[in-house]
């Protein structure tokens, strides 16, 4: 990973978390007892029963003949990496404030660098071994424009699988370090939970109850960027899904927004993006780039009990991205219809590869 002003990031972390009130960290510790115990009640029998439970799914794919190739024996597998990655990530976590000095006070830069490399390392051990697993491989358009920043990125969020794009083609391969907007759901995860609340992130309520107070969070996260930031954001708020389309368009509708409904009446495979968080990021970091991901390969993943049914197995995943100039992006009400637009170039690039696979696939066929 290239050169990160790890006290730059500290900075920003402290202006983000440091306001914690005792209900708040009494509500982070009761979640940590229980997110922390079922996980490791679960990768202590899932550890003991492994060679049953392989052994098992295995006769099970052989007499079901299943046709996405092993897809239950894979599953139980990933589910014994993901368990993995998360026990042995806790230890190593617990291990960098022990050894950067963080438990007496000191070692602010170490301890950062140090959870930035697990979180690297966390990601990438999912990835390898997912990839793995699922055999599934993947194409890259445009990554040339990844290689600094800063900028904000805006990713298209049909999966769990997903959310490992940035990690592994952004800060893995070019170190550019991103900054996150996560739901707070996630915190539910423990190597989220205890690296993510270490790192310069927000976790975001999306319910709306506390808007002023997300939104300002954000502002902070857009502070004092350089040439190796980004700040990456799922401008749909969460999984595509076609019940969760129509009711974000109907909710369009009912607002009497006419222009922003049309526009999101044209997109397939998108849910229209979530205006608060996106205007706030543009109109705080002017001098960022905006950078948009698209990708296609994940869909029919967004839940665990999809990965069953096999439909992950010998995937091709393609990936697109493209940069606007910071100059070229309107800083006032024109922004909305402006990421409208760019949201609608996304759902294009989605339709085109999709096309391009069903056209290879038939000719594959005949």
């Amino acid at each position: 990973m290239k050169y990160v002003d790890a006290l730059t990031l500290h900075r920003v972390w402290r202006d983000i978390h440091i306001n914690a009130t005792f209900k708040e960290l009494f509500l982070i510790w009761v979640r940590r007892c229980a997110s922390f115990t079922g996980y490791l009640t679960a990768w202590a029998v899932m550890m003991v029963s492994s060679p049953i439970l392989i052994t098992g799914f295995l006769i099970a794919d052989i007499i079901l003949k299943s046709k996405a190739r092993w897809s239950r024996t894979r599953c139980i597998l990933f589910a014994l990496l993901y368990l993995n990655c998360e026990v042995f990530g806790l230890a190593a976590a617990f291990i960098a404030w022990l050894a950067s000095g963080r438990i007496f006070g000191f070692g602010k830069d170490l301890f950062i660098r140090m959870n930035l490399w697990l979180q690297s390392m966390w990601a990438w051990s999912l990835f390898a071994g997912s990839k793995k697993l699922f055999s599934v491989s993947f194409e890259v358009e445009g990554e040339e424009c990844l290689s600094h920043g800063p900028y904000v990125l805006f990713i298209r969020h049909v999966s769990l699988a997903d959310t490992i794009i940035p990690s592994i083609f952004i800060t893995r391969r070019f170190g550019v370090v991103l900054r996150y907007v996560f739901k707070k759901e996630l915190l539910w995860d423990p190597c989220l939970d205890v690296v993510g609340n270490r790192l310069p992130n927000a976790f975001i309520n999306r319910s709306g109850s506390q808007t002023a107070i997300e939104l300002n969070a954000i502002r902070r996260l857009c502070r004092d960027m350089g040439p190796q930031d980004g700040i990456m954001l799922y401008p749909e708020g969460t999984r595509f899904s076609q019940g969760k389309r129509d009711r974000a368009l109907q909710r369009l509708r009912e607002s009497g927004h006419n222009d922003l409904y049309d526009a999101a009446l044209r997109m397939t495979h998108l849910l229209p993006p979530r205006i608060g968080g996106a205007r706030t990021i543009l109109e705080t970091a002017r001098d960022a780039d905006a950078v948009f991901c698209a990708h296609t390969g994940f869909e029919g993943a967004a839940h665990f009990s999809d990965f069953w049914s096999g439909v992950l197995v010998g995937q091709t995943i393609r990936i697109g991205f493209w940069r606007i100039p910071a100059k070229d992006i309107p800083r006032n009400d024109r922004s909305v219809q402006w990421l409208y637009d760019q949201w609608r170039r996304v759902d294009r690039w989605i339709d085109s590869r999709r096309a391009h696979n069903r056209t290879k696939n038939r000719d594959t066929a005949g």
